[in-house]
């Protein structure tokens, strides 16, 4: 089956070499940290990415329900050291297995995004990116990436069964496509299962056993 792949980068492509995972995160926590009062009615709790209330298995979920604008994230990515990132054969080895048009779907600036694919190794495995630069200037209210999705398939004449959506936050990358019929498949450790996301989306650890279902859909008689 032709199929086509849309993924999230930061906590879907991108998580398991953490001490460059969790630096990202902790910026992204101070570059926000001036909304957090927003928050307040939505968490019953002291605000922390480890240990988020079950109803938000992601911080882009509770910042898009909080309205936290876009541009408040791109202090997260400045000053990062790239060095830590180390080329991810097995993820490489797996988008090729895929036989997938793959698409590469992130708030993350567009310099980023692309040192991140680079240094994977899997960058030309990508097909494109669409980035918080194309967001920003594209796109009115900033947490629609349906939007992008809906596009895609347009350009490419694919059917919503015949697309894989993976995200790592439920509000943000998967709702709008699951409400639209699309095949969502959210990346998540699962100590977050207590999230109660609809009957028909797919839960997966991390990446490599989202990509083993895709891989494993495209087996099956």
């Amino acid at each position: 089956m032709r199929k086509l792949i849309i993924a999230d980068l930061d906590g879907t492509i991108y998580k398991k070499q953490a001490p460059f995972f969790q630096q990202v995160r902790k910026n992204l926590e101070k570059a926000i940290s001036s909304s957090f009062k927003k928050m307040a009615p939505l968490a019953d709790c002291s605000y922390s990415y480890s240990k988020l209330p079950s109803v938000f298995p992601g911080i882009m979920d509770l910042c898009a329900v909080a309205g936290i604008p876009i541009s408040a994230f791109k202090g997260a990515y400045e000053g990062i050291d790239f060095g830590a990132v180390q080329n991810d054969t097995r993820l490489c080895e797996m988008l090729q297995i895929s036989n997938a048009d793959v698409w590469v779907i992130t708030y993350a600036p567009e310099n980023y995004t692309k040192e991140i694919l680079v240094k994977l190794g899997i960058y030309s495995k990508i097909k494109g990116h669409y980035c918080l630069e194309d967001f920003e200037r594209n796109i009115g209210y900033p947490y629609r990436k349906i939007e992008v999705y809906d596009a895609l398939i347009r350009k490419n004449s694919f059917s919503t069964k015949e697309v894989f959506v993976l995200g790592d936050t439920w509000e943000a990358d998967l709702r709008d496509a699951y409400l639209k019929d699309y095949n969502t498949i959210l990346i998540t450790d699962l100590t977050l299962r207590l999230f109660k996301a609809p009957s028909g989306v797919i839960w997966a650890k991390d990446i490599y056993q989202g990509l083993s279902y895709i891989i494993r859909m495209d087996s099956d008689p």
